[in-house]
């Protein structure tokens, strides 16, 4: 029981009474007596001989003079030991006890069983339950750890007693016991855990029939239909056949049994249904489908449905029949040969003896009246009627028989019997044959008479013949005598009936007498190549293994062969000994069974021409040795090989030679020391036989001729030389074009190759970079091979003199720039063309920007003005033009590489103006000027667009003469020649022809060869064209409301004057595609 509120006070309010007497002793002691020092935890008393006294408890000095004990102020939970030194000199209290704090003591709990006082209480009342796992006895024992078996656990609260409360760990769970508790087990699938386990995998296999997850799930029963062997995971589908189901429980997916008559299964994991037979069937034992049913047998009925068979209640003379559904209404009457005694027995044989038959309808009665039967038929007895014999041919069947077959009687020699019902009757067979007793026809089955006997026919049979000795009479004779011939080879006859018998020979011989009298009288030995084994046998070929022949008189095939001679073959079977035809330097052995094929080389020393000739001893001069299979004693001697020598005849090439170090032995030494020559670089020797062996110098490092060691005499490479260290001297490297080689020690013949820098050239090879010779106004690139061919031109805006020297920025003064291609930085500097400016100094000529029907005039500056009235600009930097005044021209669009638009200034427009007008003979007006489609405006080539005026009456033939001359050299030799220097080509893009402002189509006109694939065919250009004269017609209206406007707004009230634009204009383009992109169409200004 817990301590009663008041007891609480009374204990609380003497420990607080003894704190109060030792405060008042030390207000005695202040008061009375000098102080003392006292330790910490002491304070005054002077009542002691030291004038301290130990703190009570609840109580603390810090000691030092005039100290007194003073109050603690603990926390809850918590108290001050006797002697604290501090305020908070405090102590937990002990498990089981409790404290308000402050100066207050620790009190013992008195907490009831199952509770405990937990730490830092401070009201007796906070006794709190034990939790699962733990005990407590009460008072001041604190929750203490169960101690379950392995196996158990408590899961009670409150629990009063260490093991009282213990129970069992369900299955699927388990516990290691003491205060643990039951945790889910961890077994595998297939599987569940025992009761009282003790280990999370304490488990056991799941019984056949029943499977589980595993884990903490138990053992689950499997569904009909269902099964699963003990350790499954999972119940599975039975795989019973269909009509069975499977048994419960089953550990097998073929554990079934049969459904029950009147149900059905579909196999697998189906489960038996009720059949849905017809009226007279029912559904049998292991059914499979509902329908799946069989007539009730006889004697028995069913109504259908899953209905069993029932006995029938048939009259008697009436017998049960198979599949009835009625009991009475499906009997029926018996059949002669049967009976019934009527209930569920059906129509029974009756029990006639055999030979006999019973014909009485609807008996009832066993042993009803039986009669005999005829002739050709027969009775087994019982039930059976008298039926038609089935006697085979040659037989036939007597009256009372019992047996259709058996009872069969054989038709003697000369008579027949077709069978079945017949009789037998005589034969009729022709002169020679006889018939057989047992016959079934009159002449079928007449067979010759065998050798030796004769027959007239009819129904007679064979008798012996009369033969002389030496003949006998074949099958089929129908006399004594008439058909008597001569034995053939190997028979004898003695004649009479007698026939020709197999003569009896000695092995290895034969009888080749025709019409023999004795059975070895005419007997004579075999020829070469042929054996007999005797007997009537004759002299057959031989069948010797190739490389042997038989002898005469052989007896064997094979047993009598002897080997053919060396220089001979033996082709095997009965061939006999040929001579051999071995290729020169090739003999035949003994055995040899072919021609040639057996041949083998001579041996070294030796020598055959061939044929049938042996290998002989050859002849070689000193220095060589003859090879296995020489075919001559001379002229198969070759050198002997390095390191050895021969002195020649038959010998072979034998070593060591002694050479020199440094040196090797030449091919063809016939002295031990040989002819010795100097090993080649890369190479040693240590003399003697030794071969030139590969030196192993270090990469980069190279070995000379006759080095006497692998590397004492390697020396490094020098620039342009390689060497890959072993077996090398120092080799030319192969840099590729392009780069140079500038190191020594070169490891790979590409190792050390480096780019060669700009202004540098280099073949490759081993050869270093070298300064290049480039023309004025270009400079090489880096990686350059040739040390002129691969300049390129400088940029606008930078110039080079040439040589080895890049392109660097010229210095232009303003308004020019240096074109492409300068040489120097001023004087190739060129003023830029009109819609172009310049800052100076390097600066390129800039396009400038100005808006349609306006341009910048000065090369100096950007600044755009209108163009002149009468002159007309596309904008940018188009220049201004003065409109087309001509009516009949031929148009021209032409590429001229070498000038970009930028620089093709007013003097340079003059000059091509001028080279075409004198080259063609007629005026030339510019119609526009721009850069080439394939262009930009700063460098490649721009493209000018030239009006060639004519008169109506020479458009044509001007028009056919510039289709060819504009794109000749002729042309441009002209432009360069006014001025032009560094034009490239001319290329013409298209060419048009206007005559009176309509298009003449004249392409009938122009040689197929130039129109080719730069012209498309009359058909696509007419869309074309008819696609720019819509394109002309807007420009011209826009230019006219321009003029207008600035014939309105013009102060000197100038009037400019219009013209009609051109109708449509004939085009020759490049392509198709260069016509519809535009490229190749009219200007975009107008002609005015």
């Amino acid at each position: 029981m817990l301590p009663s509120h008041h007891s609480l006070l009374c204990r609380e309010l003497g420990s607080r009474m003894q704190r109060l007497r030792q405060l008042l002793l030390l207000g005695l002691a202040l008061q009375y007596s000098t102080a003392a020092t006292c330790k910490p935890g002491y304070g005054d008393d002077p009542t002691t001989s030291t004038g301290c006294t130990k703190c009570i408890q609840g109580l603390f000095s810090v000691g030092g003079d005039s100290a007194g004990c003073l109050p603690v102020t603990c926390p809850v939970g918590s108290m001050a030991f006797a002697g604290a030194v501090n305020q908070t000199d405090c102590h937990p209290c002990d498990p089981g006890q409790f404290s308000i704090g402050g100066q207050s003591i620790c009190h013992p709990a008195d907490c009831s069983p199952g509770y405990e006082m937990p730490l830092g209480s401070n009201n007796p009342n906070d006794c709190v339950p034990c939790t699962a796992g733990t005990y407590s006895t009460g008072a001041t024992s604190m929750c203490q750890p169960t101690t379950c078996l392995p196996g158990f656990a408590s899961s009670a609260l409150k629990a009063t007693d260490p093991i009282a409360t213990c129970k069992a760990c369900p299955a699927g769970y388990f516990g290691t016991g003491n205060d643990t508790q039951c945790k889910p087990m961890t077994c595998a699938p297939g599987s569940a855990g025992v009761a009282t386990a003790n280990t999370p995998n304490n488990c056991t296999k799941c019984p056949d029939g029943a499977a589980s997850n595993g884990a903490a799930e138990a053992c689950t029963p499997c569904d009909p239909g269902f099964f699963a062997a003990s350790g499954d995971a999972a119940c599975q589908p039975a795989t019973c056949p269909p009509g069975w189901r499977s048994n419960v429980p089953s550990s097998v997916a073929s554990n079934c049994t049969g459904c029950a008559v009147g149900t059905y299964s579909t196999g697998g994991s189906s489960t038996c249904h009720p059949a849905t037979c017809a009226p007279g069937y029912f559904a049998p034992e292991g059914s499979t489908t509902a329908d799946n049913c069989e007539l009730c047998p006889a004697g028995t009925y069913s109504p259908g449905g899953d209905a069993h068979c029932k006995s029938t209640s048939c009259a008697q003379g009436f017998g049960a029949v198979a599949g009835a559904s009625d009991g009475e209404a499906n009997c029926v009457a018996c059949e002669p040969g049967y009976f019934s005694l009527g209930q569920k027995s059906p129509c029974l044989p009756t029990t006639c003896k055999p030979g006999f038959a019973s014909d009485v309808h609807a008996n009832h009665l066993p042993d009803a009246m039986c009669s005999l039967c005829p002739q050709g038929y027969f009775s087994v007895g019982g039930s059976g009627q008298c039926t038609p014999a089935t006697c085979l041919g040659g037989f036939m069947l007597p009256q009372g028989a019992s047996d259709g077959n058996a009872s069969c009687v054989l038709c003697a020699a000369g008579q027949f019997s077709p069978g079945g019902t017949s009789a037998c009757q005589l034969t009729a067979c022709e002169a020679g044959f006889a018939a057989p007793a047992g016959a079934s026809s009159a002449t079928a089955e007449c067979t010759q008479c065998p050798g030796g006997h004769y027959s007239p026919g009819g129904a007679t049979s064979c008798a012996d013949t009369t033969c002389t000795p030496g003949s006998s009479s074949p099958p089929g004779a129908s006399t004594a005598t008439d058909k008597c011939t001569p034995c053939d080879q190997g028979y004898y006859s003695s004649g009479g009936s007698d026939t020709c018998h197999p003569t009896l020979c000695p092995p290895g011989a034969e009888s080749a007498d025709v019409g023999a009298t004795d059975a070895t009288a005419s007997c004579h030995r075999c020829e070469l190549g042929y054996f007999s084994e005797g007997g009537s046998n004759q002299c057959r070929e031989s069948t010797c293994l190739p490389g042997s022949s038989a002898l005469p008189g052989a007896t064997d095939p094979l047993a009598n062969c002897t080997i053919c001679n060396s220089g001979r073959f033996c082709a095997g079977g009965s061939a006999i000994p040929q001579v051999t035809h071995c290729p020169p330097g090739q003999a035949s052995p003994r055995n040899a069974s072919d021609a040639t094929l057996n041949c083998s080389e001579c041996a070294q020393g030796t020598f055959s021409p061939g044929g049938s000739t042996a290998c002989a001893p050859t002849t070689c001069p000193p220095g060589t040795a003859a090879n296995v299979g020489a075919a001559d004693a001379l002229a198969q001697c070759s050198p002997c090989p390095l390191g050895t020598f021969s002195p020649g005849g038959t010998a072979a090439c034998n070593g060591p030679t002694a050479c020199l170090p440094g040196f090797a032995s030449t091919i063809g030494a016939a002295t031990v020391n040989g002819s010795c020559i100097q090993c080649g670089g890369g190479f040693f020797s240590i003399g003697g036989d030794s071969s030139c062996n590969a030196t192993a110098c270090a990469p980069g490092f190279g070995s000379p001729p006759g080095a006497t060691d692998s590397t004492a005499q390697c020396r490094v490479c020098e620039e342009g030389f390689y060497s890959p260290g072993l077996q090398s001297d120092c080799l030319p490297m192969t840099c590729a074009p392009g780069s140079g080689a500038n190191a020594s020690a070169a490891t790979s013949p590409t190792s050390s190759c480096l780019v060669c820098k700009a202004g540098s050239f280099s073949p490759g090879g081993s050869a270093p970079c070298l300064p290049t010779a480039c023309p004025p106004g270009t400079t090489s690139p880096k990686g350059a091979d040739v040390v002129d061919r691969q300049c390129s031109s400088c940029l606008a805006g930078t110039y080079s003199p040439g040589g080895s020297a890049a392109c660097r920025p010229a210095s232009c003064p303003t308004g020019f720039s240096a074109p492409p291609g300068a040489s120097t930085s001023k004087d190739d500097c060129v003023r830029c063309a009109e819609g172009f400016y310049s800052t100076g100094e390097s600066t390129n000529c800039i396009p400038c920007g100005c808006d349609q029907g306006s341009a910048c005039l000065s090369s100096n500056s950007s600044l755009c003005s209108a163009c002149p009235i009468g002159s007309f600009s596309a904008g940018g930097f188009h220049r201004c033009l003065p409109p087309l005044d001509a009516t009949s021209y031929v148009h021209a669009l032409l590429d001229l590489d070498g000038y970009a638009v930028a620089y093709f200034n007013q003097t340079l427009v003059e000059a091509a103006v001028a080279a075409a007008a004198t080259f063609a003979g007629v005026p030339v007006q510019v119609v526009e000027l721009t850069s080439s489609s394939t262009s930009s405006w700063e460098a490649g080539a721009c493209q000018i667009r030239l009006a060639f005026v004519t008169t109506n009456a020479t458009t044509v033939a001007l028009y056919q003469n510039l289709t060819e001359s504009l794109v000749s050299t002729a042309f441009t030799a002209a432009l360069q020649s006014h001025g032009l220097g560094q034009l490239k080509a001319v290329q013409m893009q298209q060419l048009a022809a206007v005559k009176d402002g309509e298009t003449l189509d004249y392409s009938a006109l122009v040689p197929a060869a130039i129109i080719g694939t730069n012209r498309t065919n009359s058909l696509v250009l007419v869309g074309i064209v008819t696609a720019v004269v819509a394109v002309l017609v807007v420009a011209a209206f826009a230019f006219r409301l321009a003029k207008f406007n600035q014939t309105h707004e013009a102060d000197d009230g100038l009037v400019g004057t219009t013209h009609r634009p051109p109708k449509e204009v004939f085009s020759r383009g490049a392509s198709n595609k260069d016509a519809q992109a535009g490229g190749g169409g009219i200007p975009q200004r107008p002609y005015v």
